[in-house]
């Protein structure tokens, strides 16, 4: 009886240290996974900023044509740039664009 119960305290630690490293490899692969989630939830939520820029930046242009710093022309220009990729960084800034259409502002075109 004592034998058999020696048998099979062996076998159990031998099959909790078969048992280990693959544990170790579960809990890593979890680890790894939570991660990769984690980071694709950041990668899928980054374009929620744009939306608002874009909608802060419209906002301040239609300002700046109301006010007679921007022509009809201008904005329309700006607004279809953004309505086309909202994304765009490519947008003058609306401070500087105020600064170069108030009258006295020479702008020179190099040829």
């Amino acid at each position: 009886m004592w034998a058999l119960a020696a048998a099979r305290r062996i076998n159990t630690q031998q099959l909790l240290l078969k048992s280990v490293p693959w544990l170790i490899g579960v809990v890593v692969a979890l680890c790894l996974l939570g991660w990769l989630i984690l980071k694709l939830r950041e990668w899928l939520n980054e374009d929620d900023g744009s939306a608002v820029d874009s909608t802060m930046l419209l906002t301040q242009f239609r300002e700046m044509q109301s006010e007679g710093d921007l022509s009809d022309e201008e904005f329309r220009s700006i607004k279809r740039k953004l309505i086309a990729s909202p994304s765009s960084r490519e947008l003058p800034d609306p401070q500087e664009t105020a600064d170069s259409t108030k009258p006295g502002k020479s702008t020179q075109v190099d040829s």
